[in-house]
């Protein structure tokens, strides 16, 4: 991914770019911008393993905590 974004390095930015286009790729954009939460979560569940409901079973989130943050970083909801 690194090449096909051509991301200079792994400081913040390109890290924010890389998860940009894992969210895309699990098909949950649209669901981040309008603010469908909850949808979102679920379609990115498998890229990471905090997420809830994730197949792999290790350190996951709660919902509410991933809201929270999700919130205090300026996120909306539907």
């Amino acid at each position: 991914m690194r090449n096909a974004l051509e991301l200079p390095d792994f400081g913040t930015a390109s890290q924010d770019r890389g998860a940009l286009e894992l969210v895309r790729r699990r098909g949950a954009l649209a669901d981040v911008q309008a603010g469908r939460f909850t949808e979102a979560l679920r379609k990115c569940r498998n890229e990471w393993a905090s997420l809830p409901g994730n197949y792999a079973k290790q350190g996951q989130r709660s919902v509410e905590q991933i809201a929270q943050w999700y919130s205090n970083a300026g996120g909306t909801f539907a």
